[in-house]
């Protein structure tokens, strides 16, 4: 029944908004879709309840096996052994000392366990009709929409790798692959290094943990995404051959106290990051927001972004909420501007950010 929901819906979502769209003499009501997005994020927030930690409604359930598009890396594991003890500290989980060392498990091998790859299956299957869907309205009335598969929170190759193992045809109709590339290695906030040194290691072979300090939630983590797509080998790229990159979602948030970061968290933790425009408050460590932008513009250009198979790029987000998402709390931490429309970030970050788009669509 859900299955059948999501199909019915993105027909009429095509048939309604897509542009192009003609059928028996029918055009679309309101012709501005050029683009779907399948789902958001599966590997993050609709994880079974025990793989997560933020949204979970039970987060010290299974402590130390949350899933590798969780933040926090403790919790993440590095192997798949039974019955691993825990222990809380300062608000996190860590695995206790058995008293003896464990061999890490290579991703490729990783057992998440029987429920997890049941939803992963399930998702893989899901994926595969709905897009199904997308792709037979599009070529029934010729609309000019492109069919973008669902996003992984950072560059998780690991999910979509397993939804190709769970189903072959689950990325047979989408035209590209959407990524969320949010830069957060080794759970360090303030890094700038957008373009890092050479991936040395085989990611599959790097454990849950390891892969998501080191590769995984890096910028340039996209650059193996490129290879696998540039292939033309579908078994080899997990069905991703030939597809283009989107960018759905990239964006750099501030870090300040508020409801959200209190001032003992914030001193403990040195994860603050102000606009240049606000005084940052006495014992607190914070970066400039303005120089990690500008640290991302000195690195990341849009040729970067082409040679690396980016048809479209998308910062993440624009505005703050007018309602329950403003002064740098939930989401509105991304926000280059506040609810009012004034500018939260300084004016000629902003109009670098604007070159940057130009010179993206541009081809310059």
């Amino acid at each position: 029944m859900y299955r059948q929901f999501y199909i019915v819906f993105v027909r009429k979502l095509i048939q309604r908004y897509g542009r192009g769209y003609e059928q028996q003499g029918t055009q679309a009501l309101f012709p501005v879709v050029a683009a779907v997005e399948l789902f958001n994020e599966p590997d993050y927030v609709w994880l079974p309840d025990e793989a997560q930690i933020e949204k979970a409604l039970d987060p010290s359930a299974s402590p130390c096996d949350k899933y590798l598009s969780q933040l926090y890396l403790s919790q993440i594991p590095e192997n798949d052994l039974p019955g691993k003890a825990c222990v809380r500290r300062q608000g996190i989980y860590l695995e206790q000392d058995i008293g003896f060392s464990a061999a890490p498990t290579a991703l490729q091998n990783f057992r998440w366990g029987t429920k997890f790859d049941k939803y992963v299956a399930t998702f893989a299957d899901l994926h595969e009709h709905v897009s199904f869907a997308v792709r037979d309205e599009i070529q029934k009335s010729g609309a000019k929409v492109r069919l973008i598969s669902s996003a992984v929170t950072h560059v998780n190759l690991d999910w979509f790798r397993r939804m190709f193992q769970a189903n072959a045809k689950t990325f047979s109709y989408v035209d590209a692959v959407a990524i969320h590339p949010y830069h957060w290695p080794r759970h360090d906030i303030h890094d700038m290094q957008f373009i890092g040194p050479p991936f040395e290691k085989d990611w599959t072979l790097m454990s849950p943990r390891a892969f998501a300090s080191q590769y995984g939630k890096r910028f340039d983590f996209l650059t193996v995404l490129a290879s696998l797509v540039s292939s033309r080998s579908s078994q080899r790229s997990y069905g991703l051959s030939r597809k283009a990159i989107w960018v759905t979602e990239f964006g750099i948030p501030t870090k300040k106290v508020g409801r959200d970061n209190s001032e003992e968290t914030l001193r403990h933790y040195p994860v603050a990051i102000y606009e240049r425009a606000a005084s940052v408050p006495a014992g607190i460590t914070a970066i400039r927001w303005e120089e990690k932008w500008q640290a991302f513009f000195d690195q990341v250009s849009p040729e970067y972004l082409r040679e690396n198979q980016v048809e479209a790029f998308f910062v993440y987000t624009l505005r703050e909420s007018a309602e329950n998402e403003t002064h740098d709390d939930n989401h509105s931490n991304f926000a280059l501007y506040r609810s009012d429309w004034s500018i939260r970030i300084a004016p000629e970050t902003l109009t670098q950010l604007a070159n940057f788009f130009r010179r993206f669509r541009d081809g310059r």
